[in-house]
């Protein structure tokens, strides 16, 4: 039911399924919730991949995926205190914190040089008229989000932070945005790793 109804794992995984060079980059999920996004990175494109949640369902999953996955925040996790990543990953993450600027910048410390840091968060664009009542409650979320970003505001935020490049798009009620110090590639869609995606669940079902 979780997997199902709640987790959503393909569309956690397809904002980072688009990287281009994905296979050649290691991995950081922050807000990792049960873990399947960094498992998937972990068995199905780069084996140097962990994540980290202190919800408990991240405990959960460290259990059933594996140790990549730490029950903790980010800072108390000790494989990410001492190094830097290819891939920095938060999915719906950003609207939770309170200072978004000062969250953004310790994930970029978290960068390689060539690093990609991905977001998604919900698009404050779609609190309109036209949009059903019930989406526009699932993006203002109150009480747990603590800010909406529009297209604009993301991509002005992040290039705030330092980041070169920046990549911004709206899909419906969700922002999705790739940056970096450097140019990078993206896929023109994550259908080539729906197999690969059908293949891992298959072994989540299996294992």
């Amino acid at each position: 039911s979780y997997v199902e109804s709640s987790a959503g794992p393909w569309e956690m995984l397809w904002p980072v399924a688009l990287i281009a060079d994905a296979r050649q980059r290691s991995f950081l999920e922050v807000g990792c919730g049960y873990g399947f996004t960094v498992d998937w990175w972990r068995r199905r494109v780069n084996a140097d991949a962990i994540g980290c949640d202190p919800a408990n369902y991240a405990a959960i999953g460290r259990e059933t995926l594996g140790e990549h996955i730490h029950h903790a925040l980010l800072d108390a996790v000790p494989e990410a205190r001492t190094r830097q990543f290819d891939v920095v990953y938060a999915s719906e993450v950003i609207e939770h914190v309170d200072d978004p600027i000062a969250f953004v910048r310790e994930l970029a410390q978290r960068l390689t040089p060539r690093g990609i840091l991905t977001l998604t968060t919900p698009a404050a664009e779609f609190v309109a008229p036209e949009s059903t009542s019930g989406m526009v409650t699932a993006v203002l979320a109150p009480g747990f989000h603590s800010v909406l970003f529009s297209e604009h505001q993301l991509g002005a935020l992040l290039r705030e932070a330092g980041f070169a490049s920046v990549v911004t798009r709206r899909y419906n009620e969700r922002l999705v945005c790739w940056c970096s110090a450097e140019p990078f590639a993206l896929l023109p869609g994550a259908d080539a790793s729906v197999p690969e995606y059908l293949d891992y669940l298959a072994d989540i079902i299996n294992r």
